[in-house]
């Protein structure tokens, strides 16, 4: 006998509906969890790729700020370069928002006053500021003014320092000072290449004569910062030059026209007055053919991968000195040759002069050059040649250490070396050179 009930009809089967009913809940539970992670997830990993950004970019102002030191002091242009913003991560099933791009621009113009009382000079600058503007995290504007690179978080209450001020510390005996000139801005999220041009040097018969004082242009108070790098040999008189634009008097720390030394550089394009320096750097280098002719060579090459690392050091008074040299670049940089175009203490004339001198060393190759390295004082632009017994390879993103072993002055006595700076010339395998100021106290 059949078991088939004559009473039950298709309507009456609900496995088709129970199907349904699971699929709807799955798709629900993966609309959820999809929702879920666009609103919590997504915004965490994209704030960690802001907040590593906003420390790759610090590290990008310190190396500008490097750089206009070393334009303004070693006369010769630098290029070095800001990575203005940032991207996410690929996403398939969620969302990003908008890139977060940064802006790098010049303030207006302030002028810096050298006065002796009798005598006043004029020189104008300009302040740099990064300005980010993420999506996710709340990061202050960052500030470069007269060597000083600071966060500026007023409206949380704070100036963070991430580089203290060079002007004159206790290791130096002079008052160094750099002019930034030229209207510049910048906005994206690309790699910003930022050229950086000497001008000639305001020499002391372009100053005042005698004790001097400076009037500079500064975003930063006394409470701030000055009091504490100076103490009360300084004044801050606020809103002086415009709202948030101090004037800082340095007029009590017998400062003399001898002893000052102050540059110019212009962003983007020669400064606004005197003429720039004729030297090249590492963006537009100079190659003799065979006729002795020079000719431009866009290309950065080798020497546009080199900048010095932090890791200058001054042994004292033995004449011993230590530096090191970071390949930033896309390419491997190799060294074939080094000159020693000035150094702060006059007393010194050459680097070795004794049996037992090695002269240079680096990590890794031992001695690269035997010979008497004589310091070419008598014109800072321009550097004897010492080709190196090995080459030295830096690849990328990779930092070499080197060795001056030791400065000597003309009787072959140790030249106290401590706290002074110190300008190389880099020739490359490539062709290309370029000028770097070692300063311990950057």
């Amino acid at each position: 006998m059949s078991r088939f009930n004559s009473n039950t009809t298709f309507g009456d089967d609900r496995r088709a509906v129970t199907a349904v009913l699971g699929l709807i809940l799955i798709f629900a539970i993966l609309a959820l969890t999809l929702t879920i992670y666009q609103a919590q997830i997504v915004p965490q990993q994209n704030a960690q790729v802001e907040f590593q950004h906003y420390q790759n970019v610090q590290n990008d102002l310190i190396q500008l700020r490097n750089s206009i030191s070393t334009a303004g002091q070693a006369d010769t242009s630098q290029f070095t370069r800001v990575t203005l913003g940032t991207t996410y991560q690929t996403r398939v099933a969620t969302i990003n928002p908008v890139a977060p791009a940064g802006t790098l621009r010049t303030s207006d113009e302030y002028n810096i006053t050298v006065d002796n009382g009798d005598v006043s000079k004029n020189v104008s600058t300009r302040f740099l500021e990064y300005e980010p503007r993420y999506n996710e995290i709340t990061a202050g504007s960052i500030w470069y003014e007269h060597s000083v690179l600071y966060v500026d978080e007023r409206n949380q209450g704070t100036v963070r320092i991430i580089e203290d001020q060079n002007l004159m510390t206790n290791r130096s005996s002079s008052f160094r000072l750099t002019a930034v000139q030229n209207e510049f801005e910048e906005t994206g999220t690309h790699r910003a290449v930022i050229e950086i041009y000497p001008s000639e040097k305001i020499t002391e018969s372009d100053l005042p004569e005698g004790e001097i004082d400076i009037t500079i242009p500064t975003r930063l108070n006394k409470s701030e910062y000055w009091g504490e790098q100076f103490g009360s040999d300084v004044d801050v008189t606020e809103d002086y030059y415009d709202t948030g634009v101090h004037r800082l008097d340095l007029s009590n720390l017998s400062i003399s026209s001898n002893n000052f030394k102050f540059n110019t550089v212009g962003i983007r394009e020669k400064p606004e007055a005197d003429q720039p320096k004729q030297n090249v750097g590492p963006s537009s280098q100079r190659r003799s053919d065979e006729n002795g002719d020079t000719s431009d060579d866009s290309d950065e090459g080798q020497a546009g991968a080199i900048q010095v690392t932090p890791d200058v050091k001054s042994a004292g008074n033995s004449g011993m000195y230590e530096f090191g040299l970071e390949n930033t670049g896309d390419i491997d940089a190799t060294i074939v040759a080094i000159g020693v175009n000035d150094t702060t203490v006059s007393s010194v004339e050459k680097v070795g002069g004794k049996s037992n001198d090695d002269i240079l060393t680096a990590v890794g190759y031992g001695q690269i050059v035997s010979d008497v390295i004589q310091i070419d004082s008598d014109n800072p632009n321009q550097a004897n040649r010492y080709n190196f017994s090995t080459d030295v390879v830096i690849a990328q993103n990779n930092e070499q250490l080197f060795e001056f072993d030791r400065f000597r002055d003309a009787s072959n006595g140790n030249g106290a070396m401590k706290g002074s700076s110190v300008t190389i010339t880099l020739w490359f395998s490539d062709g290309t050179s370029t000028t770097l100021l070692l300063d311990p106290n950057a």
